[in-house]
């Protein structure tokens, strides 16, 4: 079970970054990311 959780934390601790990553590119050009979401929307 100690080695699930460790897994299971580090699997956690990636998807944070990657969220980390995105919140990142959010902020430094937030209007691409805009115009991203509605293409894929229309899509």
């Amino acid at each position: 079970t100690y080695k699930h959780l460790l897994r299971l934390l580090e699997l956690v601790r990636k998807k944070t970054s990657k969220l980390d990553l995105i919140d990142n590119y959010v902020e430094t050009c937030p209007m691409p990311v805009l115009e991203v979401l509605l293409l894929i929307k229309g899509i």
